[in-house]
C-alpha cells in the first residue's frame, strides 16, 4: 500500500500506512519522524519529498508495525527496554539506537519535543508532547481501536499508573494524535481509556475468547476502546 501524506500545519504531516499512521514534526534544523510504518516502504525517502531538513526517526515502541523502515535510517530515538524486549537490538545492525528516557527533550530548533515513560502496551512505551503545538503522540497507549495487552514484552500491570501519569499533563496539551483507529482524539480521551482499562481489571467487563497470531486471548470491548489480553 502506497504511503499517504496529509498536511495537518506547516509543521506536522500525518503520514497513513494501512492501518497504522506515523507523523513528521517539522523544526527549523531538522524534522523528526515519529514511527517508521509497517509497509518496508523506504519511508525516509518518501519524508524528504516533504521537506529540505534532515529526517532523524523516534520510535514510540518496537512492535513490528511501528518500526518496519528502521533499517532506512543509520541512526534512531527508542526506550532501552523495547531496544531489548521487543529484539530491536541486533535487527538493524547498521543502525544506531539512542536511548530515550523520561523528560527528555529533543530540539528541532525552533521547536522542541518531551519523550514521557508509559509502559504499559510494551515495556519501553513512550508518548511523545509537542510542546508548541499542545499535541500528545500517543503511539498505541491512547486510542479508539483495541490496545494489545498480551505477549512477552507487555507491562499490564504498569499500564493505569502510565494513564495517571498522562492526566496529571493534560493541560499540555489539547489533542491527541494516536498510531491507530481515529486520527484526532481530545485530551479527555486519556481518562476514557483509564476507566476502560479499570472496568477490565475490576472485572466489569465480560471477554470473549479470540485467536490473533496464532494466540488465544481475551477481548475486552467498552464504549470507547477495547483491549486484547491474557
Amino acid at each position: 500500500m502506497a504511503l499517504e501524506a496529509i498536511q495537518i500545519n506547516e509543521k506536522t504531516i500525518r503520514i497513513e500506512d494501512g492501518f497504522v499512521r506515523m507523523f513528521l514534526l517539522i523544526g527549523e534544523k531538522k524534522a523528526l519522524l515519529i514511527d517508521s510504518g509497517v509497509s518496508g516502504t523506504d519511508v525516509k525517502k518518501f519524508c524528504e519529498t516533504l521537506t529540505d531538513l534532515p529526517v532523524e526517526l523516534l520510535n514510540t515502541h518496537g512492535d513490528k508495525d511501528h518500526v518496519g523502515s528502521n533499517q532506512f535510517f543509520s541512526s534512531f530515538y527508542l526506550h532501552e527496554k523495547d531496544a531489548i524486549g521487543c529484539g530491536l537490538l541486533n535487527q538493524f545492525p547498521k543502525s544506531h539506537i539512542f536511548f530515550v528516557n523520561d523528560g527528555q527533550r529533543i530540539d528541532l530548533g525552533g521547536k522542541s519535543v518531551e519523550i514521557i515513560e508509559i509502559p504499559g502496551h510494551t515495556r519501553g512505551s513512550v508518548a511523545v508532547l509537542d510542546i508548541d503545538q499542545r499535541v500528545l503522540y500517543s503511539g498505541d497507549s491512547v486510542q479508539d481501536g483495541h490496545i494489545y495487552m498480551f505477549g512477552q514484552h507487555r507491562e499490564p500491570e504498569l499500564f493505569a499508573a502510565s494513564l495517571k501519569k498522562l492526566q496529571a499533563r493534560i493541560s499540555d496539551f489539547d489533542a491527541i494524535y494516536p498510531s491507530h483507529g481515529t486520527a484526532v482524539l481530545s485530551n479527555d480521551y486519556v481518562q476514557k481509556v483509564y476507566d476502560a482499562w479499570h472496568k477490565v481489571l475490576s472485572k466489569e467487563l465480560v471477554s470473549k475468547k479470540l485467536e490473533i497470531h496464532g494466540s488465544m486471548i481475551r477481548s475486552y470491548d467498552d464504549e470507547d476502546c477495547g483491549f486484547y489480553c491474557e
